[in-house]
């Protein structure tokens, strides 16, 4: 998983983005990327990676995302997506079991906002119909969330991928969970938002 970012029409803002990936070890996860819109530059487009691992993102179209000021509930800022926008990451994140989370706002919740992607058969992640819902890229939808997000306040969201299928939590309570063989081929390398606007504080990924 390579790409962090594409937004092509309305917006969407991002307090945090940040991925865990799940290691041999039982009940063990390592934090493989952070996002924090506190460490994002909006005059050179750079997303520096607090995750200790310096897969820092980069916008890749002619129009980098804004950093919003004093946007959240505690007065933190925010990413904010609002057109055709894409962040690549340094790295790619390896084929695995993933956790996701995410503080976000979408400014409608039609979608689809894709908050992670890469090539066909990776791992895809996305708001569509107002909910998360994950994806093997353009082949096959592996789970939907059961509740649809706000877009008058700012949403904890995260999902879990594992070989067997996925789980989503809303605001900290679970929030759907789905039994498929995901089956995931390519490594995840972007972030893309179609249609939508968002505000990022905060993002991780977790193996």
């Amino acid at each position: 998983m390579k790409t962090l970012n594409r937004s092509n029409a309305t917006r969407v803002a991002i307090l945090l983005l940040a991925i865990l990936a799940a290691s041999q070890v039982a009940q063990s996860q390592t934090l493989v990327l952070q996002l924090q819109a506190t460490n994002y530059n909006a005059t050179t487009g750079v997303w520096t990676d607090s995750s200790g691992n310096a897969n820092n993102a980069t916008y890749a179209q002619a129009t980098q995302p804004a950093l919003a000021a004093g946007v959240t509930p505690n007065g933190s800022p925010a990413v904010h997506f609002s057109g055709a926008n894409a962040l690549g990451l340094a790295s790619s994140i390896p084929v695995g079991s993933y956790t996701v989370l995410a503080y976000i706002k979408p400014a409608t919740g039609a979608g689809p906002y894709a908050l992670l992607g890469g090539a066909t058969g990776s791992f895809e992640y996305r708001i569509y119909n107002s909910k998360q819902d994950d994806l093997r890229q353009s082949q096959a939808d592996i789970g939907t969330e059961s509740t649809a997000l706000s877009t008058s306040s700012f949403n904890v969201i995260d999902t879990i991928v594992t070989g067997t299928g996925t789980s989503f939590r809303l605001n900290g309570a679970a929030d759907g969970t789905n039994a498929a063989n995901t089956a995931l081929t390519q490594q995840c390398h972007w972030r893309k938002s179609h249609c939508w606007q968002r505000s990022f504080q905060r993002v991780h990924f977790r193996d």
